[in-house]
């Protein structure tokens, strides 16, 4: 047996290792560990599609946590739902979904003498149960006024949503499996959230955020910090090039794309996120406004403003996180 903070060293002299196999990483060795030895147990029978086990399952780290994510019906469920609904992009937020919800099961498991699965919590009896577990991950206290407030509220919010998307995929299997007992379990279950989590839990979650908000200034920066920003990477921007054009080189090649990064960022002051997934190919095709411009249009501008449109007339499409499309 081999410990598995020590398995990567293994395959440093392993005689039956692959040459492709020469550049794998310490996590990635123990995350197909893992899979081999559950594959083993399970007679390699799984309904998870390859790609939903590669993207999310393989990809969280090993902990207790995960054990609990990747053994429980409802979460896997609850993850491939959402995997086939947002797909590998957001295959990190599917896993943190999946992670909450484990973490909540280890809470309420951690109060019983025998452990349950996610499908037998969400039940009437078990209701009083998940949220008193809800509160102790979001930290609940008490402000100076005497109301109660968290220090995680984004987590009851999210905790939330999943847990009503998982009330409803156990109904669509109770249904297809004609089980009408598990269906109006679902149903009363269903009724005590939508009638008792938002004054339970979502009204201290939103009040929290707002507080925080409140008591946080918004600090603007100064004019003449920007223009000495925007020239420092004019600079570093051109000096980059041109030595990237001489000698290219890795780590020169990753400055002026962070440079390039964070320039996009401030003259669209738009959020970090969004400037991070505009790909190439929407730059190389994007619209020739100025081969389209409406001659009667770019007439009726000041020359002030027709100097802008000749210098600014790149614009790119690109859909935000909340399907907004945006140039």
């Amino acid at each position: 047996m081999v410990l598995a903070r020590n398995l990567y060293r293994r395959t440093l002299k392993c005689p039956l290792k692959k040459h492709s196999d020469a550049t794998v990483g310490r996590k990635l060795v123990k995350r197909s560990a893992h899979c081999m030895l559950r594959g083993a147990v399970k007679g390699g029978k799984s309904h998870m599609s390859a790609k939903f086990q590669e993207e999310i399952l393989q990809s969280m780290r090993c902990d207790k946590v995960s054990e609990v994510c990747k053994t429980d019906d409802l979460i896997i469920r609850f993850g491939e739902c959402l995997h086939e609904r947002l797909g590998s992009q957001r295959a990190h937020d599917i896993s943190q979904r999946m992670r909450l919800l484990a973490r909540l099961l280890q809470k309420v498991n951690a109060e019983r003498q025998e452990r349950i699965t996610l499908s037998q919590c969400l039940t009437v009896s078990n209701f009083d149960n998940i949220v008193k577990a809800t509160r102790s991950l979001c930290e609940v206290f008490d402000d100076p006024s005497g109301r109660p407030l968290f220090r995680i509220p984004s987590l009851g919010l999210k905790l939330g949503h999943s847990l009503k998307s998982c009330a409803e995929a156990k109904r669509g299997v109770a249904v297809r499996a004609s089980d009408y007992v598990t269906v109006q379990e679902v149903d009363d279950f269903l009724f005590l959230h939508s009638s008792e989590w938002t004054s339970r839990i979502s009204s201290a979650s939103l009040a929290s955020l707002k507080y925080r908000k409140y008591n946080n200034p918004e600090l603007l920066p100064v004019t003449s910090d920007l223009v000495k920003l925007k020239e420092y990477q004019t600079r570093q921007i051109a000096l980059l090039s041109n030595k990237l054009e001489q000698s290219p080189s890795c780590g020169t090649w990753r400055s002026l794309m962070e440079q390039v990064y964070t320039r996009l960022i401030i003259f669209n002051k738009r959020r970090c996120g969004e400037t991070a997934k505009l790909v190439l190919n929407a730059f190389l095709d994007r619209p020739r406004w100025e081969e389209a411009a409406n001659d009667e249009i770019m007439q009726s501008l000041q020359p002030l403003e027709q100097k802008l449109m000749q210098r600014y007339v790149t614009l790119i499409s690109l859909v935000t996180a909340y399907a907004r499309k945006w140039l």
